[in-house]
């Protein structure tokens, strides 16, 4: 009968762990046209242009200038591009234009404005 490995030796054999990447969090200002009822944004993000890797839904308030403001953690040394979509009733609707936000950003570029959610 063949015995296990002891486990200094399993710790050995096993293969090095990938570093886990340092995060940044950053905020994501966004506009909404009136009219629509919103239930919730769906923040997307990703690494390149329309290739977004997460999604996040929130629900933020407007702020008093009736723009909206959450945050979001993304990689520290990504430029991340990020879109917004407002959610109603009827379900999402379009993707805002995207705005960007390079390393060392903590303030994404105003992703402009959602559509009316359906």
């Amino acid at each position: 009968m063949r015995s296990l490995p002891l486990p200094e030796e399993w710790e050995r054999k096993q293969p090095a762990r990938p570093a886990e990447t340092a995060q940044r969090w950053i905020e994501v200002h966004w506009g909404h046209g009136a009219g629509s009822k919103v239930q919730a944004f769906k923040l997307y993000w990703g690494l390149a242009a329309g290739e977004y890797l997460a999604v996040e839904e929130v629900h933020p308030r407007p702020e008093r200038d009736g723009t909206y403001l959450s945050k979001l953690r993304v990689p520290a040394d990504q430029t991340v591009h990020i879109a917004v979509s407002a959610v109603g009733p009827g379900g999402e609707g379009p993707v805002s234009n995207q705005g960007i936000c390079a390393p060392g950003c903590r303030r994404a570029a105003p992703v402009g404005r959602t559509s009316r959610s359906r």
